[in-house]
């Protein structure tokens, strides 16, 4: 069983260690590995607005909303934007960067999604990579309250980190359950849902910790140090990928039996038969 109040502290922690670094990475456990983080958030929004094109009339419900990263990214896409999330400190967070940029068009709440209270549907809900901390009841409970606040022709976008060969539940003081994808198919499919859409969150790229070694240098941009690691990328492409050029973790994970992808999957209301 997933313990919620572990959970909760867990991400409070990640919130104020957040806190004292950037606070536009709250959430993303990825304190430290700047260049990192930002090549991630930029390549996520960019893969999202493949699958969903929003329009300034369009409302979106975040679950697992953490420090506010994609409720800014939607703020000046959307009508409305509301996200929902159990850490009292990230939403702390949140709406304090809300306040200071000034967005009356986004809310973030501290709430259980299970809880939520709203007349007004949406056209998105959006599961920011939180059904791998619930168990597989509350997972079908989730889908189930989506249903109700949906708009008819709404979609649920789900972000999930996923096994390839083997489901792994993990307690302790992070409870977390990686389930496979086939697996969250099938409670969508319970739920009346078909996947209609699956694939990497962003593409995992060699050569970070160099990139980033060079992004660490006063005076040295995003931009250049994002060049610079795809320029090495090409290279080592001409190359052949050749192993010498790997790091000694990158091997490992190409070993590894049961890897994990992070992955963003799109649902939709299965079609009537009638």
């Amino acid at each position: 069983m997933i313990d919620n109040e572990k959970n909760i502290a867990f991400w409070d922690l990640a919130a104020q260690q957040s806190e004292k670094n950037r606070k536009a990475f709250a959430g993303m456990l990825m304190e430290g590995r700047e260049f990192e983080a930002l090549y991630r958030c930029r390549a996520e929004q960019e893969h999202l607005l493949k699958m969903f094109s929003p329009t300034h009339e369009t409302r979106v419900l975040e679950v697992g909303s953490g420090g506010g990263r994609w409720g800014f990214f939607f703020a000046d896409k959307v009508g409305a934007y509301v996200g929902l999330d159990l850490s009292p400190k990230m939403v702390d967070i949140a709406e304090a960067e809300r306040v200071r940029r000034n967005l009356p068009n986004v809310r973030f709440e501290c709430c259980d999604f299970l809880q939520f209270d709203e007349k007004e549907k949406f056209d998105l809900v959006y599961f920011s990579g939180v059904l791998q901390y619930m168990d597989d009841a509350v997972v079908a409970q989730c889908i189930a309250r989506a249903s109700g606040v949906l708009s008819e022709g709404g979609i649920i976008i789900s972000r999930d980190s996923v096994q390839t060969a083997e489901r792994v539940e993990k307690t302790g003081e992070y409870p977390v359950v990686y389930r496979l994808e086939a697996e969250y198919r099938a409670i969508f499919e319970a739920g009346g849902y078909d996947l209609q859409y699956s694939d990497l969150s962003y593409e995992h790229k060699r050569f970070t910790g160099l990139a980033a070694r060079l992004y660490d240098i006063p005076g040295v941009t995003y931009g250049i140090a994002y060049a610079f690691r795809e320029a090495l990328c090409r290279v080592d492409d001409m190359l052949g990928n050749p192993g010498f050029l790997k790091t000694r973790k990158h091997k490992r994970l190409m070993k590894q039996e049961n890897p994990q992808e992070h992955k963003f999957f799109k649902y939709a209301r299965k079609k009537s038969d009638t």
